[in-house]
């Protein structure tokens, strides 16, 4: 008889313990803390995203001026050697 009492106030302070572990630590609910960290994420995400899709603007922009000038430079080439070719 006393070995079941023992047995079962072992498991008593066991489940007791363990059921306190569980409901205090363990909570699915996100504090205010965290969730105004993630807003403030999410809005530095949104602003670095805008800022990319305007840089990438700017990269195609340079990009078509560098063929812009590409050409230029090339018909200024064909120029010259036409020139070279009516110079003695």
């Amino acid at each position: 008889m006393l070995k079941i009492k023992s047995l079962i106030f072992t498991l008593l302070a066991f489940l007791i313990l363990t059921s306190s572990a569980l409901l205090t630590g363990c909570s699915s609910c996100p504090t205010d803390e965290q969730l105004a960290a993630l807003e403030s994420l999410k809005s530095e995400v949104s602003g670095l995203m805008d800022s990319n899709s305007r840089l990438d603007g700017q990269i195609s922009q340079v990009q078509s001026d560098i063929a812009a000038i590409d050409n230029s430079m090339s018909k200024m080439q064909a120029d010259f050697d036409a020139a070279r070719k009516r110079c003695p």
